[in-house]
């Protein structure tokens, strides 16, 4: 996974921008969804990235997949992230 080639993301100590440089528009991403990316840009899966959410915001392992899966859907949707293979 990654961003789209007309993406760009700026990272501060809380939270992140994606800019898509088409369009111009951009979503600042807070620290748990700036987080998430980065585990994924990492290279760990679905359920490791769940399993960590869920270990740090104390939540159930299902609904931190939940909640990760929905943030990725809404990127993938904005075409702000592509699944790389």
């Amino acid at each position: 996974m990654g961003l789209r080639r007309h993406v760009v993301m700026s990272k501060s100590k809380t939270n992140s921008i994606l800019l898509d440089k088409r369009s111009g528009h951009y979503w600042q991403l807070n620290e748990t969804a700036s987080s998430v990316l980065e585990l994924f840009f990492a290279g760990n899966t679905l359920i490791e990235v769940s399993a960590a959410l869920g270990s740090v915001h104390r939540v159930d392992e299902e609904t931190a997949r939940e909640d990760v899966s929905a943030l990725l859907d809404g990127l993938l949707d904005s075409k702000l992230i592509e699944l790389v293979s």
